[in-house]
């Protein structure tokens, strides 16, 4: 991740009258923050209150790097509105049989959204995306690295036009390098960055990788934690910024300890499956019942104490292979085939429940129906109910982060295309119904 960062403003320079601050308040010239000029919007439409209330992100983002980042910075209360047309829509919404371009997946990225279609191939389109930037705290999006610039809309460009706004790109390779302009998906980038080498278990030809795009969440909390330093610094130099973040480098962030492996001792990380190599025992053990697992990690001598007496199997203290831990790393696979004889007759619940008790970490490989039904999740309002007209209610993950008196809320479904666009052209744009009829006509609003 990179920056662009302008130094023509100090922190201290004072910053004229009715220009936006942030939070998407207008400094008064007093020092003191005045409401946005389209402050009184629709109350339905209002961001709700948070940290980023007021604050306006324009997301040319589709699938799930660009939108999980904007749907982050919507719990916190930051205003989201999503420009597609029905020439580049969301990939998600196509995913499935859909109602007005709606599926499930589609309404998990993009709830507390506002969905404005404008034909960006247009050059009247584009004018109205740049009036909407002249009024936003923020532009994210996660195209190639070509398709802003085929717009004109390049980071010089956008400064010059829009000098305190935040631009967030997210190509899967970043935007500068002989690489720039590779097409990436989530699981081409795992294979690059060496997830897909390491998910899988030792000793096998056959590559496993992961059925979830790790690389496009990782990525997306990257960029909404960027896009929140582009406010600080804007806050403190009345400057906007320009985030240049690769995907693939914020994936290949995480796997520090296999890059260091070869750069310090020269030799290759090779795949361990769900063994600790520093911890015995330290994986994952069959229970009993169809598919069911439990994990288990035992790091000191007093937890391994707990262990032994937790499942009662003290032949196991009086074992010379296990004595020590070094001993147990040496002996692992004698001490995991004797510590999955005992769980594999017991349910993964029970067992986590017994080795909790002691004090040994545990936990039981759950399948998405035992999460959504998970009273822990419930207790804290992880699982979001959410209505929509499409389809019957469905219930998605919340907010990862909890921020304490501001709570993080499914405040509306994600949009059908172009739900809000006559909305936002009026309240935000400030056109009237004749100006927008036009530019319908004209088919820039499609």
């Amino acid at each position: 991740m990179s920056a662009d960062r302008p130094e023509r403003a100090r922190a201290d320079a004072p910053r004229p009258a009715g220009e936006g601050w942030p939070g998407g308040a207008v400094w008064d010239g007093a020092g003191v923050p005045g409401p946005r000029p389209d402050a009184g919007q629709d109350p339905a439409q209002a961001p709700a209150p948070g940290p980023l209330a007021g604050v306006r992100v324009v997301e040319l983002g589709h699938m799930i790097a660009g939108p999980f980042a904007t749907l982050l910075l919507s719990y916190f209360g930051a205003e989201v509105i999503k420009v597609e047309s029905r020439h580049r829509m969301d990939g998600f919404r196509r995913r499935e049989a859909a109602t007005n371009y709606l599926t499930r997946a589609f309404g998990d990225f993009n709830r507390n959204k506002r969905s404005l279609t404008l034909n960006l191939q247009q050059p009247r389109g584009r004018e109205l995306l740049g009036r909407l930037l002249a009024r936003s705290d923020a532009l994210l999006e996660n195209f190639s690295a070509r398709v802003l610039p085929q717009w004109g809309l390049d980071w010089p460009t956008l400064h010059r036009r829009y000098p305190r706004l935040v631009v967030v790109r997210m190509q899967g390779l970043g935007a500068t390098g002989p690489h720039r302009d590779f097409v990436t998906f989530g699981p081409s980038i795992l294979a690059l960055t060496g997830f897909t080498y390491l998910w899988n278990a030792p000793g096998t030809d056959e590559v496993v990788g992961s059925q979830t795009a790790h690389a496009d969440y990782i990525a997306g909390v990257h960029a909404a934690v960027a896009l929140m330093a582009g406010l600080h610094h804007r806050a403190r130099t009345g400057e906007g910024l320009h985030v240049d973040l690769s995907q693939a480098e914020a994936t290949a962030a995480l796997l520090g300890p296999a890059y260091l492996e070869w750069l310090l001792l020269g030799r290759e990380a090779r795949p361990v499956g769900n063994t600790r190599r520093e911890y015995a025992p330290g994986g994952c053990y069959r229970c009993a019942g169809e598919d069911e697992w439990c994990v288990i990690t035992v790091r000191t001598e007093a937890e391994w104490e707990a262990l032994v007496r937790a499942t009662g199997c003290t032949e196991w203290a009086l074992d010379p292979r296990f004595r020590d831990r070094t001993q147990r790393t040496l002996h692992r696979q004698a001490l995991d085939a004797a510590l999955e004889a005992w769980t594999s007759r017991r349910p993964a619940a029970e067992v986590v429940r017994l080795l909790r008790a002691a004090g040994v970490p545990a936990g039981q490989v759950k399948k998405g129906s035992e999460l959504l039904a998970d009273p822990h999740l419930r207790a804290r309002g992880f699982i979001h109910h959410v209505d929509h007209p499409a389809f019957r209610p469905i219930s998605y993950p919340g907010a990862p982060v909890r921020l304490v008196g501001h709570e993080a809320v499914t405040r509306r479904p994600a949009p059908t295309l172009g739900q809000d666009t006559e909305a936002v052209l009026r309240d935000v744009l400030g056109l009237s119904a004749e100006e927008i009829e036009r530019y319908r006509a004209e088919e820039v609003l499609v």
